[in-house]
């Protein structure tokens, strides 16, 4: 045993600490033994509806056992390995122990080896991320008050999200709208870190009716499939890991939301605003109807995508000049200022049926658009693949075909070079062979593995 001092009060209180077992003190547990997690880990998995991933960890390659929530940092997980496994059980999830001994990793890099897609690697991410927050989410009538950056959590290298940069952040007096319309037509969700302060919030808003979408847009019954359920608005976090949390709120609740097709909506606001009321800037519902009696995610009579605070009559009267122009996918008018022309569609769009494609540097069809979560843009359609193993679209440039997952498409990270193959294989569908002395596919593995045994054999080895 090692003493060590630590300062308690003002006194000061000796204790001691196990050193590290060495030599004969290990022992070679985890080829025999079935792979153990520790309880809080477990309950942390279940309580957030991912008790699958728990049979996950037990099937994991490599040695790697005794899996826990990181004891140094809530947001990673741990494990022991090879001659880091004591022989005394109970020092197996000991704190103290476990500080010195485990390996600490995010639980992305421990899942990526395994059969996981990327999808569900960020879902669990997030729940651990929410874990080390201590996040709780709430859901508040202040919205002025946790707009205001007086409440935000602190700016760090980690937390330099969109929270920090939204340009209603300290607008009270145009925030004062959403507390006009009422509660029963908008509150707002938000997460709050350890001390108190805001990491992320989004709106939801209430009473949402689904209509048939104008031509250029993918019908879909939404009506029945969100009826009753609030509609989640832009997320503005800290940091990406928050956002996921927030989409994973919204996936459990099953609570449509930004970024994802929702068809035409409206939300009848008869009787709450005036001709004078302040505006902020809406992401979602900014089209407005000179009767001040709908708002809706396409463009009304007017938009509310004011940042200066201008009033809802203001804005009513400088859309009611008229252009000349309707927009060719939804039939939209469209104010003198507030039109896109897209070159290479040669045609006329409002700002809902447009999107502005980064790689091109200008606007395009958002029919004929992909958007990609892991970039944060919008890609012309022609320029994406879609992968079968990831579930999701991928830029061409970022994308690899694979000849040993008969074609698809998988992202460059996700992969890894063999060679024994000479190719690049989607990493979840990896094993090493120490045979070969590579990485190969885990379908070919045995086939390799034989072959190079009967060259050996012929050659004498």
């Amino acid at each position: 045993m090692t003493p060590t001092t630590t300062l308690n009060g003002s006194a000061l209180a000796t204790r001691t600490r196990a050193s590290a077992p060495t030599g004969a003190q290990f022992i070679a547990r985890v080829p025999t033994r079935r792979k153990a997690i520790s309880k809080r880990l477990k309950k942390l998995l279940r309580d957030n509806g991912r008790a699958d991933i728990i049979e996950v960890l037990k099937k994991y390659p490599n040695g790697m056992d005794y899996f826990d929530i990181s004891v140094t940092d809530r947001a990673k997980i741990s494990y022991l390995k090879g001659n880091r496994i004591p022989e005394k059980d109970h020092l197996l999830f000991n704190k103290e122990y476990r500080r010195n001994n485990a390996f600490h990793c995010k639980v992305g890099k421990v899942l990526s080896k395994m059969e996981v897609d990327a999808r569900t690697i960020q879902e669990v991410s997030a729940i651990f991320y929410n874990n080390a927050l201590a996040g709780q989410f709430e859901i508040t009538d202040e919205i002025v008050y946790w707009y205001n950056e007086r409440q935000y959590a602190r700016a760090t290298d980690e937390n330099r999200g969109n929270l920090y940069c939204s340009c209603m952040r300290n607008f009270d007096e145009a925030i004062e709208f959403y507390e006009e319309l009422g509660r029963d037509i908008v509150r707002l969700l938000i997460m709050r870190d350890r001390e108190g302060a805001l990491v992320g919030r989004a709106l939801l808003w209430y009473g949402v009716q689904y209509k048939q979408p104008f031509g250029g847009y993918k019908n879909a019954d939404y009506a029945e499939k969100y009826a009753g359920k609030p509609y989640m608005d832009r997320i503005y976090s800290a940091n990406e890991n928050i956002e996921q949390a927030f989409k994973q709120y919204a996936e459990s609740k099953g609570l449509p939301r930004y970024g994802q097709p929702c068809g035409t909506m409206y939300i009848d606001i008869t009787g709450r605003l005036s001709r004078g009321t302040c505006t902020p800037y809406l992401d979602t519902f900014g089209g407005i109807s000179a009767d001040l009696t709908r708002l809706s995610n396409i463009s009304l009579d007017a938009e509310l995508t004011s940042t200066d605070g201008a009033t809802v009559g203001d804005l009513v009267d400088y859309y009611n000049e008229d252009s000349g122009y309707t927009c060719d996918y939804c039939g939209t008018h469209l104010h003198e200022e507030e039109y896109y022309y897209l070159d290479r569609e040669n045609a006329y769009a409002c700002d809902e049926c447009c999107v502005y494609l980064d790689d091109e540097d200008r606007y395009g069809a958002r029919d004929n658009s992909e958007y990609l979560e892991y970039r944060g843009t919008w890609v012309r359609s022609d320029r994406c693949v879609y992968s079968n193993l990831e579930g999701r679209y991928l830029h061409e440039d970022d994308a690899v075909c694979l000849d040993t997952e008969r074609g698809d498409y998988v992202h460059h990270e996700n992969t890894t070079w063999s060679n024994a193959q000479e190719d690049d294989i989607y990493t979840p569908h990896t094993e090493y062979s120490e045979i070969l002395g590579s990485w190969v596919h885990r379908d070919t593995r045995e086939e390799l593995e034989q072959a190079k045994l009967e060259e050996r054999d012929e050659r004498g080895e």
